[in-house]
């Protein structure tokens, strides 16, 4: 009997195991079949907050025939909030392109002397908030008073 026995437990794992090839896939397939896909993960790229604003003030004189000459204060930069990164800040302070001058810092002060021109002085004004090798920056255009003498806030 013994014989029988074994012959008999060889046959049923030998059906169960062509049993479990065979429907295992079709388990498989109506499992993941019946399951729903999960909505898009949402992927952004990474990018600096942007400066927003700037305050300050531009003080212009003017020596007849002489020169000119400008002084940028910035007194705060304000920017949507950097994560506490140490972002380095530079202000750079040009007039059409030519005089130009650099602070580093959120405040502080600059000047830029120019040979003397009869014309109101206008003065390009663009800060620059950087991390590592990104950078965001913001430009703003500031006059100075008539006949290049005075304050003007910005």
């Amino acid at each position: 009997m013994k014989r029988s026995t074994d012959t008999w437990r060889r046959a049923v794992s030998l059906a169960l195991a062509v049993l479990c090839l065979v429907l295992a896939p079709q388990v498989a397939h109506a499992v993941f079949a019946a399951r729903q896909a999960p909505a898009g993960t949402p992927v952004s790229v990474a990018r600096m907050a942007p400066v927003t604003a700037f305050t300050g003030s531009l003080t212009c004189d003017s020596r007849f025939l002489q020169r000119n000459t400008a002084e940028v204060t910035i007194n705060a930069i304000t920017d949507t909030g950097q994560l506490r990164l140490p972002i380095v800040y530079s202000v750079e302070a040009s007039r059409n392109g030519s005089a130009s001058a650099t602070l580093t810092g959120k405040t502080g002060s600059v000047v830029l002397e120019q040979a003397y021109t009869p014309t109101r002085m206008a003065i390009d004004i663009t800060v620059t908030a950087s991390y590592r090798s990104w950078s965001t920056s913001m430009t703003r255009s500031v006059s100075c008073p008539f006949l290049n003498l005075g304050t003007t806030n910005f």
